[in-house]
């Protein structure tokens, strides 16, 4: 059976990489890197643990001093998912269901035209005709919201995921850097 049996972070110089080590069913080795560059190694070639403990070390060290993840090899939530309530007015057309208004929150009207990337990806909004392209025949919107009454207000709940902040990511990504070097000294 072929398998990973080793991975080991390396700086190049230039930016961080992840080296993959193989062993293979006939007993042969290789090693992979994330850019794709592909070798055949003999057996000593393979690192031992102590080798494979100081570079995972060293990536932890760079971790603590700069807070970049280059590998996200520590687990640090790095999104959030955000809730919005919207409101559209729907009408019937010869392109099926369209919106021709929206609503973020009580707040502020949308043109239609100009919805953000989450909204017309929750929609599946054709952004030039606003048309529904779920609903291309109105038939087929009113048979899935039979109360619906067209022009009236329709309220949905969008979750769509947003970075969380860049100082609070850097900071628990530090913190767990150093808890590493600190159980692995």
């Amino acid at each position: 059976m072929d398998n990973i049996i080793a991975t080991v972070p390396y700086h190049c110089g230039e930016h961080w990489h992840l080296t993959h080590y193989w062993r293979y069913a006939d007993g042969s080795f290789s090693e992979c890197d994330t850019d794709g560059n592909h070798e055949d190694i003999d057996a000593d070639d393979v690192p031992g643990a102590e080798d494979i403990a100081m570079a995972r070390r060293e990536y932890a060290q760079h971790v603590a001093e700069t807070g970049d993840d280059p590998l996200r090899e520590y687990f640090v939530k790095r999104e959030t998912v955000k809730r919005e309530t919207w409101h559209f007015r729907i009408v019937p057309s010869i392109l099926g269901a369209c919106v021709t208004q929206a609503r973020h929150g009580k707040r502020s009207d949308f043109d239609p035209r100009y919805l953000p990337s989450h909204v017309v990806a929750y929609l599946n909004l054709a952004v030039k005709s606003n048309a529904l392209q779920d609903f291309p025949r109105w038939k087929l919107f009113e048979e899935t919201f039979p109360d619906y009454k067209p022009g009236t207000w329709m309220r949905h709940v969008i979750e769509h995921r947003v970075p969380r902040n860049p100082e609070t990511v850097t900071r628990e990504l530090r913190a767990m850097a150093r808890r590493h070097l600190k159980r692995n000294s």
